[in-house]
């Protein structure tokens, strides 16, 4: 059986307070929360000096709608963005079988190449590393062993990026 599962960006806090929210009110089941579920959150940034270029350079282009200007950009800032995804269940299984969908593809990398629309030709190609940093698992209980059981494993990822500054425009 294939299940879709939701994912939202939320903090694990957001999903701790539904579920005790959902305890308090367990005599109505159209109030609790489906599981199982995942959120994500960005938890850091922090600048990559390792991947530093000058800060001069810059790539130029003419401008289609006036032959006598050029547009052009600096060179990117490198940033490192932290996130962790969290896998919201019920049951040991339906975890491991979430996880064991994702974990593959992380050798610790997993690269996604993009094209980004700083200029408008196309010839950019950025390639973004995603690195699996950590994975943890917690249970938790509210009430009874048989009730209010929760099962969050946590992802953390880094992702090398490249932040553009604005596109400016100039005479040739």
């Amino acid at each position: 059986e294939s299940i879709r599962v939701p994912m939202s960006y939320s903090s694990k806090e957001k999903f701790y307070y539904r579920m005790s929210r959902d305890l308090e009110y367990n005599d109505q089941p159209h109030l609790q929360m489906s599981l199982p579920r995942m959120g994500f959150e960005i938890v850091g940034y922090s600048y990559d000096t390792t991947r530093k270029q000058n800060t001069l350079q810059k790539r130029t282009i003419q401008d289609t709608t006036d032959p006598e200007k050029v547009k052009y950009h600096y060179s990117p800032v490198p940033y490192n963005v932290d996130f962790e995804l969290y896998i919201m269940v019920r049951a040991v299984d339906d975890g491991l079988q979430i996880l064991e969908q994702i974990l593959p593809y992380f050798t610790p990398h997993f690269t996604i190449t993009m094209k980004p629309k700083v200029l408008d030709d196309t010839i950019e190609r950025m390639d973004m590393p995603i690195t699996l940093t950590g994975v943890s698992t917690e249970e938790n209980y509210e009430g009874g062993f048989d009730e209010g059981r929760v099962i969050i494993h946590t992802l953390s990822f880094t992702t090398k990026i490249k932040l553009y500054g604005p596109v400016r425009e100039s005479g040739i």
